[in-house]
């Protein structure tokens, strides 16, 4: 009888131990994976800061400002535009908007996005009036680096777009309307 017992309780510590080491390597998976995902986000985030580097003194740029809801991933003041609140998205799939959500790959994404943005702008415009007393302008864009952006119109007032779409429609265009005013300040 003691043996009998003791081989049972051999195989119920042995399940135990299964059982315990089963849900530690899912939740190393789950940490693995999570540390992926943040380590592609903070790489989209410092692709997009260099591509900031390229405007002029005309412009600052704050990077991963800190807000009562988390952060405003890039901030640009700018004397003629005002504010732009910036949130870098390094998702992969296909961008696409339904009834002012955004979905990816046809699902929705773990967080709301717009949400997320538009509590950044409301929190920069509220910061910046309790400062200043001024009620900054303020411009709002979500760019996803890696993924196909198929939208064409803003969502809840802001622009979502892929980097590439950004480069051509937002940032070229500022630099080019900056050396323009240059240009022909020098040519006249």
């Amino acid at each position: 009888k003691q043996g009998m017992f003791g081989i049972v309780a051999l195989m119920a510590v042995l399940m135990v131990i299964k059982i315990i080491l089963s849900f530690l390597e899912g939740s190393a998976a789950t940490y693995r994976k999570m540390e992926k995902k943040a380590a592609r986000g903070a790489a989209a985030e410092e692709q997009m800061a260099r591509l900031f580097e390229k405007l002029s003194d005309d412009y600052i740029v704050f990077h991963d400002v800190a807000t009562d809801s988390g952060n405003i991933d890039h901030l640009v003041l700018c004397k003629t535009q005002g504010l732009i609140v910036v949130e870098t998205k390094s998702h992969r799939g296909k961008v696409t908007e339904q009834d002012e959500r955004l979905l990816i790959d046809g699902r929705e994404p773990e967080k709301d996005f717009i949400k997320q943005t538009l509590g950044n702008c409301f929190w920069i415009k509220d910061w910046v009036r309790s400062k200043t007393g001024i009620d900054a302008w303020t411009t709002t864009i979500i760019v996803f680096t890696n993924a196909f952006v198929d939208i064409r119109k803003p969502v809840r007032g802001i622009f979502v777009m892929g980097k590439d779409l950004f480069l051509n429609e937002f940032l070229y265009p500022i630099m080019q309307a900056f050396d323009s005013v240059v240009i022909a300040a020098d040519v006249e």
